[in-house]
């Protein structure tokens, strides 16, 4: 039988340190690292998930940098894109402020109602605490579940959550990816 391969660009995007390069490296590497790296521009790694006997998905997972004088590559860095990731640190509400913000500039470049993930992360720095809820998403169009809520640090959620989109990009896309 022969075997299936995708490939989808995926953006991953968000305000400055909220763990979007960790979140990468712990899915892509499996490995974290506690020294804070700016991102310059955009960096790009990519991994092949086997999601069943004759799936094979290559996620290329953009990490954009989230500092303003990045915005003029913004066009450049998303076309072809077919997902977003949008990501806010737990622990700072203007991250999560921001998101829309940057979903929607992402939708305006792209042309489209493109699906996206929200992901909180940080988790492991509430040990104890009640996450928030954050469903004010729910009614967005192309938003695929609730808020995923991970840490880059522990790995909590991380591999599940590209996987969960891997899937739905399989569904959805098939072989326009």
């Amino acid at each position: 039988m022969s075997e299936k391969q995708f490939v989808y660009k995926i953006m991953v995007l968000g305000d400055p340190s909220v763990g979007k390069t960790s979140l990468i490296r712990r899915f892509v590497e499996n490995r974290f690292s506690e020294e804070y790296l700016t991102t310059i521009g955009v960096e790009f790694l990519k991994k092949e998930l086997l999601i069943d006997e004759k799936t094979k998905v290559t996620l290329v997972l953009w990490d954009v940098a989230g500092q303003a004088k990045w915005t003029q590559f913004k066009k450049a860095y998303y076309q072809g894109a077919l997902f977003i990731i949008a990501v806010f640190d737990v622990t700072n509400k203007k991250s999560f402020s921001n998101i829309k913000r940057w979903i929607s500039d992402a939708q305006e470049i792209l042309e489209s109602n493109i699906d996206f993930a929200i992901i909180a992360n940080k988790i492991d720095l509430l040990e104890g605490q009640t996450i928030p809820a954050f469903d004010e998403y729910n009614q967005y169009k192309g938003f695929i579940a609730p808020i995923i809520q991970t840490s880059a640090k522990t790995g909590k959620n991380v591999n599940e959550t590209f996987l969960k989109i891997a899937k739905f990009l399989v569904k959805k896309i098939g072989k326009r990816g």
